[in-house]
């Protein structure tokens, strides 16, 4: 278990940097956000965390942290900030952040719908949704300077909010909140593939996170409400040949 002061609670971890590297944020005793937090380990077992500096981690919180070719990427908000901040760090001991540009995400709930990153294209690719629906998607060359998209981006099929993405040895994945499916070769322009999940009979279907093994596509998440308030739920889909 990672102890200390300045842990309140961390929310994700990707292998790189000295071999592992959590992201989280600290809060006070009255539960507030005080700084995003980074740990990093060799192993699973031995932690460290990487020195506090309130100018790159300050009044800020990491909700996912991503490696890629190009080192690592963390996202996540700011407070007073109006669009998702960025960290970057090419061996996940030493952090950028990155004030990303309104007018990127003007449309964009990132509160209610946060932004999905994936390895991929130039170098980073996120997927998100706007405020009617619809889905937005970004591509960076180095999780600095990122690029929005045009809504015809998204060729055929239902346009939804974007949820997640991930990445096979030959293509990106992306998945709606519709169970909408989307891949690309290059990050800039998505194809809808008209699959079939099965969705849960009862409730609202909530979606998590995606994966992909040889030709079948894993969707986990949530159902909330029907006849039990919430509970756990993965969905199933082959893609076509």
């Amino acid at each position: 278990v990672i102890g200390g002061p300045t842990v309140g609670n961390l929310v994700d971890v990707t292998q790189g940097g000295p071999g592992l590297v959590a992201v989280g944020t600290s809060r006070d005793d009255n539960g507030r956000t005080t700084s995003a937090v980074v740990w990093t380990a060799d192993n699973e077992d031995s932690w460290t965390q990487v020195p506090h500096d309130e100018a790159i981690f300050g009044d800020s919180m990491m909700t996912g942290v991503f490696a890629g070719d190009r080192g690592l990427l963390a996202v996540g908000a700011t407070e007073g900030q109006p669009a998702p901040t960025a960290w970057t760090s090419p061996d996940g001991l030493s952090w950028t952040r990155v004030f990303l540009d309104e007018a990127l995400f003007d449309d964009v709930n990132y509160h209610d719908t946060p932004v999905a990153v994936v390895a991929g294209g130039p170098g980073w690719v996120a997927v998100s949704g706007t405020t009617d629906g619809g889905p937005a998607a970004w591509t960076s060359p180095d999780g600095a300077t990122w690029t929005r998209l045009p809504d015809d981006a998204f060729v055929g099929g239902p346009t939804d909010r974007l949820v997640a993405v991930t990445a096979t040895p030959s293509q990106l994945l992306a998945v709606g909140e519709g169970f909408s499916l989307w891949t690309s070769t290059d990050g800039a322009t998505w194809t809808n593939i008209p699959v079939e999940i099965a969705e849960q009979a009862e409730g609202e279907p909530r979606i998590a996170a995606v994966a992909v093994h040889d030709t079948k596509v894993v969707v986990v998440g949530e159902v909330r409400g029907g006849s039990v308030e919430s509970r756990p739920a993965v969905w199933n889909a082959t893609l076509p040949d």
